[in-house]
């Protein structure tokens, strides 16, 4: 099963309709996936956005993560382990920016490259 968080009421432009946030793995029909602003502490120099995904229901080991691409020609993901924030490899696909993941809870933030490189 895919899981979706639509555009609506997240962020203010939308692209088309696309989902903001796509989960791609062996979820449960009644999974649900909650998407909120991420409010810790973190560098805001270069920031674009941050999330908090929290997933409610049976979930795979791994799944594929495809977020929504910001308006910036090259962006980069750093994931949320253990207190300490660590580049992320994604790819792009069409639309979207693209890895691995795990975790019922999962805090993601996206910069335009060349920051934390």
């Amino acid at each position: 099963a895919i899981l979706l968080c639509p555009v609506d009421g997240i962020r203010e432009t939308q692209e088309g309709g696309l989902p903001l946030i796509v989960l791609d793995g062996e979820f449960a029909p009644e999974t649900k996936l909650t998407v909120t602003p991420y409010a810790g502490e973190l560098n805001t120099e270069k920031l674009l956005e941050a999330w908090t995904l929290t997933i409610d229901g049976s979930l795979p080991d791994v799944y594929y993560l495809r977020f929504l691409k910001p308006d910036v020609r090259h962006a980069e993901v750093f994931v949320l382990q253990d207190g300490q924030w660590q580049k992320q490899s994604a790819g792009e696909l069409g639309s979207y920016l693209a890895f691995d993941a795990s975790g019922r809870e999962l805090t993601f933030a996206v910069y335009e490259k060349g920051l934390l490189s």
